[in-house]
């Protein structure tokens, strides 16, 4: 009879502690969800970075995030966003996506140069030309009483400068003389030399991204004999 108390004894605590097991671990699984899920490293800015702006090492920095939270578009490599420009701004602590970037392979084309054009106050909108800004070059010819006439549409200004020389960063010029910084290719470089001696240039400034260019209606004169021997070659392997 002893024997049976025993072994029943021995049966009912056995049944009691799995059951009480049982209770716990589910209590825990369930409180405490366990971290199976797998960590990814992308690129996240370490600072603002504006838009057109050359990035390096120094604006980026790494970061760990869940699997489930990274997308393809991210950037993981950093030798993807070095050397890379910057589509629009990009703020602080930010991811770096593939779609905000211009590769630095594809940034410059092989006959892609940087021109200064002056830019009195009143040329730049009364300050409100800034870099990054885009806009249409406007010639108003010296021997024509008609409309201005548009030498190249929505160029995007790359750099403004005061007349010390001074890069304002996209801030405003405090003296009314003014400098801006174009990229243009050999035959948009061609138009500008050529409407210079043409005529006076001016600014007109889009007022976002999504406006449509204008249309470029001012022709290069095909009588070149008062243009420099030096423009006029280079008006003419453009229109080759």
């Amino acid at each position: 009879m002893g024997k049976r108390l025993v072994i029943k004894t021995v049966l009912i605590c056995t049944g009691i502690f799995i059951i009480l097991s049982a209770a716990a671990w589910y209590f825990i699984f369930n409180t405490y969800k366990l971290d199976t899920e797998k960590n990814v490293t992308v690129l996240s800015a370490s600072t603002k970075i504006d838009e057109n702006t050359i990035i390096n090492e120094s604006m980026i920095r790494k970061k760990t995030i869940k699997a489930s939270a990274a997308t393809e578009n991210m950037v993981t490599d950093i030798s993807e966003c070095t050397g890379s420009k910057s589509i629009g701004l990009i703020k602080e602590g930010d991811y770096i996506y593939r779609y905000n970037l211009i590769s630095k392979s594809k940034i410059y084309a092989d006959d892609i140069r940087a021109i200064v054009l002056p830019a009195t106050i009143e040329d730049r909108v009364a300050n409100l030309v800034k870099k990054g800004s885009l806009v249409d070059i406007i010639v108003q010819l010296k021997e024509a009483s008609g409309r201005p006439q548009i030498v190249l549409s929505k160029v995007r200004v790359d750099m403004v400068f005061d007349d010390s020389g001074i890069n304002t960063e996209g801030s405003e010029v405090g003296s009314k003389k003014g400098f801006i910084k174009l990229l243009l290719n050999s035959s948009q470089r061609a138009r500008i030399y050529s409407a210079r001696l043409a005529g006076t240039l001016s600014y007109e400034l889009y007022c976002d991204e999504t406006q449509l260019p204008s249309k470029e209606n001012y022709v290069i004169p095909t009588n070149t004999n008062n243009i420099s021997d030096e423009i006029k070659n280079g008006i003419l392997q453009t229109e080759k």
